[in-house]
Parts: structure tokens; C-alpha cells; sequence
């Protein structure tokens, strides 16, 4: 089942663009026709009840059932350049019937009813359908069975097949699709090769983003540079392999299934640095039990105060991987001194 293109996570509306003229056009997006779509708080915590998530999505409407609870449902969506993405899986959905949808309403959904104008007034959507329309609820199911992708998963999906509303079983076709995003085991992917350098950023970021992601492009390709005087460049892996579906900055592939993991942060902090990288370079270090992380190394533009250090060492002494920081040098010009 599709559900409308959401940045902040289905809890709150994250807009869409919408015109007045449109509203009422039957073959206009209802997202297209408000500025929002009703799925965009189903993921929302203030509407959880008892462990149950009560939320809406067309699909669950549309389904012809012939019993009120659906096994599993895979939800996806499209973003607003046309690329899809794997959303999650949610486990036993209940669609409501009208005395338990009348009564969620009343005791939960109106109670928040102000708090979801305000929200939608942050992306300028239309407030006066929402106030028409309530967020009303179509569907329950339990919020710990729900497997929610930290970030969707990109897929490939034939757009000309698939109407936005309809519910589609799971055919082969789209069987393909899950298993290729690996749901159920992440893995790590190794790829050996390095991203063209990103010259895109100089027209579409703001400057300080611009700086911040040409440093970050800057060490890379340093860091690469230095690396490959040791390896062969079938053991390197810039910005191309993957892990539980995110791009690792740097791989290096020791031997087999053994790496060292490189994250590159660009704060003039050393101890912010660490913060940043750890919780992504333990992930992709960890979450893979099938290899096995021979080092995991964060590099940045700081160099360690006394009090950095003693925590990096704290850390080298509660984590068994050999974790390191590698301190980038901006002032020096030479290669090698970096």
C-alpha cells in the first residue's frame, strides 16, 4: 500500500505543493488538492493508545477483506522527484469499524485536533479541510510489532503498474523487491570503487552547507588518496557500499569479511566529531554479524584537546574493535603532512 510523501517521519505534515483551483479535481492527489495527506500523522506517538497506533491510509479503505485484520501490510511511497522508497512493515492491521472509529475519536483524536492545525500551519497546508475533516482514524495495529525503516529503503518500482490508492497483494514482482532490501538480516554490502567528486554542491546548497560539504569531500578524497598506497583499489570502497541500507563514507577491506570502517565529520570539535560518528560507525561495524570490523576510524578537521583524548581512551578501553580519530590538518598544504 502507498502512503503520501512524508519528511518528518509520518508524524506530523511535511507539505506539499497544492492549489486551491485543484481542490474538489478527482484526478488531482488529494496532497496536491490541501497541501497534506491524513497518512502523514500515522506514525505519530500522541496517537497511540493501550499499544495500539491508530492512524489512516487509503489503501486499508480500498481493500476488499473478508475479515477486518490484514497480516501484513508494506507500505510505500514517492517522493517528489518520482523516486520510491520502502516505508515498513506493519503486523495484524485491524481496519476499524464505525462504533470503535466514533469512540477513538472522541476520546483521543479531538482531544489534539489544535495541535494538528498548528502543524499543518507550519507547512501551509489547507487548515480549513483538516478543521472539515479531523484527523480521523481508519486502522489500528500494534506499535511493537510494526518494523518502521529508520530511513525507507529505495526501490524500483514500475510507476505505470500501480494506482496511488489501490492495495495490491504481494505478487512475485514485488516479492523481488523486498527481499532485495534485506528487511529481515541487514547486511553489508561491499562495493569497491569511489563516487565521481561532487561538484553538484556548489549549486545546490547554501554556502555554509556548501563549505561544510566540500571539506567533507576534500577529506574523502584525501583520505582515499592516502589508502590506496597500500591497497589495491579492489579493496577500497568510497561512498559505495552499504550497510542496513546506509552509505559508509570509506570501507577498507582487510581481508574477507574483515574491514575497517572510516566516518568523516568536518566539526572544528573533536569531541563533537566522536558524537556525530559513533552512533553511525558502530552500526555499521556491529549490525552485520557476518563480518567482522577490524577497526572503525573517525577522521575530522580537530585536533584533540587533553580531555578529548582522555575520553577517546576511555573508549578504546570499554570497546573491543580498535577504534581510532584521525586528525585532518587544514592548515598544512602538503598532501602527506594532511
Amino acid at each position: 500500500m502507498r502512503i503520501t510523501w512524508n519528511k518528518n517521519n509520518w508524524e506530523k505534515p511535511s507539505g506539499h505543493p497544492w492549489k486551491k483551483e485543484s481542490q474538489g479535481n478527482k484526478n488531482v492527489p488529494y496532497e496536491n488538492q490541501y497541501g497534506f495527506g491524513h497518512e502523514e500523522w500515522l506514525f505519530n506517538p500522541r496517537y497511540r493508545l493501550n499499544g495500539f497506533q491508530y492512524g489512516y491510509i487509503r489503501g486499508v479503505e480500498k481493500a476488499s477483506l473478508e475479515n477486518e485484520i490484514i497480516d501484513e501490510v508494506y507500505l510505500y511511497t514517492k517522493d517528489h522527484s518520482n523516486n520510491y522508497f520502502l516505508v515498513g512493515i506493519l503486523k495484524n492491521v485491524i481496519r476499524l469499524n464505525k462504533e470503535e472509529q466514533k469512540k477513538i475519536i472522541n476520546d483521543l483524536f479531538k482531544k489534539h485536533i489544535d495541535t494538528a492545525i498548528d502543524e499543518l500551519k507550519e507547512v501551509h497546508g489547507d487548515i480549513n479541510e483538516l478543521r472539515r475533516m479531523g484527523v480521523n482514524p481508519t486502522l489500528k495495529f500494534k506499535w511493537d510489532e510494526a518494523n518502521i525503516f529508520e530511513e525507507p529503503i529505495p526501490i524500483m518500482i514500475d510507476d505505470s503498474k500501480y494506482k496511488r490508492y489501490q492495495p495490491y497483494k504481494l505478487t512475485a514482482e514485488l516479492e523481488h523487491f523486498v527481499q532485495e532490501t534485506n528487511l529481515l538480516k541487514p547486511q553489508l554490502v561491499f562495493k569497491p570503487g569511489k563516487t565521481k567528486n561532487k561538484s553538484s554542491y556548489t549549486l545546490s546548497k547554501n554556502k555554509g552547507k556548501r563549505e561544510v560539504e566540500k571539506l567533507h569531500v576534500d577529506i574523502l578524497e584525501d583520505l582515499y588518496r592516502l589508502l590506496l598506497k597500500k591497497n589495491d583499489k579492489e579493496k577500497l570502497s568510497l561512498e559505495q557500499s552499504t550497510v542496513n541500507g546506509k552509505i559508509i563514507d570509506l570501507l577498507e577491506n582487510i581481508d574477507n569479511d574483515k574491514y575497517n570502517f572510516y566516518e568523516v565529520k568536518t566539526s572544528n570539535s573533536g569531541l563533537t566529531n566522536m558524537r556525530e560518528a559513533l552512533g553511525q560507525i558502530l552500526e555499521y561495524a556491529l549490525i552485520d554479524d557476518e563480518i567482522t570490523a577490524n577497526k572503525m576510524i573517525i577522521v575530522g578537521p580537530a585536533d584533540l584537546k587533553k580531555v578529548e583524548k582522555n575520553y577517546l581512551n576511555r573508549l578504546q578501553n570499554y570497546i573491543e574493535i580498535k577504534i581510532e580519530y584521525w586528525y585532518y590538518n587544514l592548515d598544512d598544504k602538503s598532501f602527506e603532512k594532511k
